[in-house]
């Protein structure tokens, strides 16, 4: 029987570690971009797997802290009793097990409704344009009923089928179409609107701008259902 990783996680010095020669998974400039950001705004959450000296899982996370100048990394490394043969098995079933995963688009675009700020959807891995074509794929109907993607128009109205899954939902995600210079000159109005007020997301510049003109308050946010309410890790 292999043996098992211990799972203690140590920090590396960047300078020791080299990237995985026989590495099949490629890295394009603009994912080790979005990770770098992500590195950046977040911090390292979860360790690389190294084997030696050569990382085996992570080696776009490696490249992207030597951009970021960083000297440490916290790494978890594979028994040195493991053969070529294991590693090699491993660093593939470690990208190929997260290929078979796929994505409900219609969180997605639920859930970067949610985040609002432009930095923060941007530290997500996603610019605004993504998002705006997501959000336009999903008026349009190009996802199925599970939230991939369909291949071609659903017979039933889009927008209506996402109201009605997300009925239970606390918040709702409202979208407007402007052409593009007028989305690019009210992405700019927001953002300072966001800065003058000294809020964090568009959806209280918009209730700031609701209060001025009409003298009304937005009725209060409703509190998450169970389901939907963040709970506590232990351990």
């Amino acid at each position: 029987m292999t043996e098992q990783p211990t799972l203690d996680v140590e920090m590396a010095e960047v300078a020791d570690l080299v990237v995985d020669p026989h590495n099949a998974r490629r890295h394009p400039e603009a994912q080790l971009a979005k990770v770098a950001a992500s590195f950046e705004r977040f911090g390292q959450t979860k360790p690389i797997v190294v084997h030696g000296s050569t990382v085996i899982a992570g080696n776009g996370s490696l490249e992207a802290v030597r951009r970021l100048g960083w000297d440490r990394i916290a790494v978890i490394r594979l028994p040195e009793s493991w053969t070529d043969a294991e590693v090699r098995a491993f660093a593939i079933a470690d990208n190929r097990t997260s290929d078979l995963a796929e994505w409900d688009y219609a969180e997605l675009v639920d859930s970067l409704g949610r985040i609002g700020d432009e930095d923060l959807i941007a530290a997500s891995g996603y610019t605004v344009d993504e998002y705006d074509s997501l959000v336009a794929k999903l008026q349009e109907g190009a996802f199925d009923e599970q939230g991939g993607e369909s291949g071609g128009v659903r017979s039933t109205p889009s927008l209506a089928d996402y109201g009605e899954r997300y009925a239970d939902k606390a918040t709702r995600l409202l979208v407007c179409e402007f052409p593009n210079g007028t989305y690019v000159w009210l992405v700019d109005r927001l953002r300072d609107l966001r800065a003058d007020l000294g809020v964090t997301n568009n959806a209280d510049v918009v209730a700031f701008l609701v209060a001025e003109r009409f003298g009304e308050q937005l009725p209060p946010r409703a509190e998450p259902s169970p389901a939907e309410a963040p709970t506590a890790e232990t351990g």
